[in-house]
């Protein structure tokens, strides 16, 4: 999946990001109490536990590594 954009909307605890794919859906991810959730659209997510229960931020390196295992590559990072 090509996501068109990513912006970082906070880089503190906890990280989020908001950006759209090429098919125009909303992509919502956070990164909180060691469990990493990617939201796409209405109905697809994506969830797993990638640190321990008191990790709450994550930097676009980190979430890049992420993405890339489940083969979504982001075009701008904003």
């Amino acid at each position: 999946m090509k996501i068109k954009f990513l912006e970082n909307l906070q880089s503190s605890c906890p990280s989020q990001w908001k950006g759209e794919t090429e098919d125009g859906e909303t992509v919502y991810i956070r990164y909180r109490w060691g469990y990493l959730s990617v939201d796409i659209g209405i109905n697809d997510s994506l969830e797993k536990q990638a640190g321990d229960s008191f990790d709450g931020t994550m930097s676009n390196e980190e979430i890049k590594e992420h993405l890339d295992n489940w083969k979504m590559t982001v075009q701008e990072w904003r």
